[in-house]
C-alpha cells in the first residue's frame, strides 16, 4: 500500500464510528459499484503501453479468481486481491483481515477506501501482463514441425521491452514450456561482428524463483530487448531464429546537424 497517513481528528471520530461488514455477511447489492469499473476523466498517461491500474487488477482477478470478480465490495478488496497468491478457500477471511488491519492503521472506513481509489486510478506499465485480444503490435509466429506458435508483444517501451510467450497455434491460448527446448540469446547475423553475448535466456517467473508447480497455466513468460536476435533449440530439431521488433519513437531532438548514409546497402 501507499506511505501511510497522518491520522486527523475527523479520522480519528470516524474511527469510532465506522463499521464494516465482514466479507461473508456482506449483502453483494450493496458493494461499491467504483469495484467493478472506473474511468478517471483526462487521466495522465506516460509510456505508450501504460495501463490504469484498475483494469490491470481487474483483469488479474477475472482470470485468476473469476468467482470473486462480482463479489468485489469496495476498491480495497480490488487492490488487495490482485496480488492475493494463496488458497481460494482463504480469500474471504483474508479480505476481511487485511481491511480490519488497515482501518486500524489509518483510522476509518473511509481513509482505506480513498487510500486504494487513489491507488488505482494511477497509470502504470506492467511488464509481461499478458495481452488482451485486442491489444496492438501483437505477433504471433508459427514453429516449425510444432503445434505451437511464439508470440511476442511490447512491455515497457520505455526500456525497450518485448515479452514472449508460447501459445497454441489453433486456439492462440498461451501454455507453459510446451516442450523440451532453450532459448538464446545471440548475435544478429546481418551484424556478427558487432558485440553480443551469447546467453541461455530463463523465464521471468524463473529468474523470481517461482516453482513450476505454483505457476498458474499459460503464465510463463519472457522478457527480452527490442532488437535482440534469439534462437529457439530443440533436441532433434533446427533451430529457430528470430528477431525482436524495434517500436517506432519520435525522431530525437537534439541540437546536432544528421547525416543521413544509408542502414542497408543493396
Amino acid at each position: 500500500m501507499p506511505p501511510r497517513r497522518k491520522q486527523t481528528e475527523g479520522s480519528a471520530k470516524l474511527r469510532s464510528t465506522t463499521r464494516h461488514e465482514p466479507y461473508q455477511t456482506t449483502q453483494r447489492e450493496k458493494r461499491l459499484p467504483s469495484a467493478a469499473s472506473y474511468t478517471p476523466e483526462n487521466a495522465p498517461k506516460g509510456s505508450r503501453n501504460s495501463v490504469l491500474y484498475r483494469e490491470a487488477c481487474l483483469e488479474c482477478v477475472r482470470r485468476c479468481y473469476p468467482d470473486y470478480a462480482d463479489k468485489l465490495r469496495h476498491d480495497f478488496d480490488l487492490y488487495v486481491l490482485a496480488s492475493y497468491d494463496g488458497p481460494v478457500s482463504e480469500i474471504a477471511s483474508y479480505l476481511d483481515l487485511q481491511l480490519s488491519r488497515r482501518i486500524a492503521s489509518l483510522g476509518s472506513l473511509e481513509a482505506v477506501l480513498e487510500e486504494a481509489k487513489e491507488s488505482l486510478e494511477q497509470y502504470v506499465t506492467i511488464t509481461g501482463m499478458k495481452p488482451p485480444p485486442t491489444a496492438a503490435h501483437v505477433y504471433t509466429r508459427p514453429i516449425p514441425n510444432s503445434e505451437y506458435s511464439v508470440r511476442l508483444w511490447p512491455g515497457d517501451d520505455a526500456v525497450g521491452e518485448f515479452c514472449m510467450d508460447f501459445v497454441h497455434s489453433e486456439t492462440q491460448q498461451p501454455v507453459n514450456s510446451p516442450f523440451e527446448y532453450e532459448l538464446w540469446l545471440v548475435p544478429n547475423p546481418a551484424t556478427p561482428w558487432l558485440p553480443a553475448p551469447t546467453v541461455c535466456l530463463r523465464s521471468l517467473e524463473t529468474c523470481f524463483g517461482v516453482a513450476k508447480n505454483r505457476l498458474r497455466a499459460g503464465e510463463e513468460k519472457f522478457v527480452l530487448k527490442e532488437g535482440q536476435t534469439c534462437l529457439l533449440t530443440r533436441p532433434g530439431r533446427k533451430g529457430v531464429r528470430f528477431t525482436v521488433p524495434v517500436m517506432p519513437r519520435p525522431t530525437p531532438t537534439e541540437d546536432v546537424d544528421v547525416l543521413d548514409f544509408p542502414q542497408t546497402l543493396k
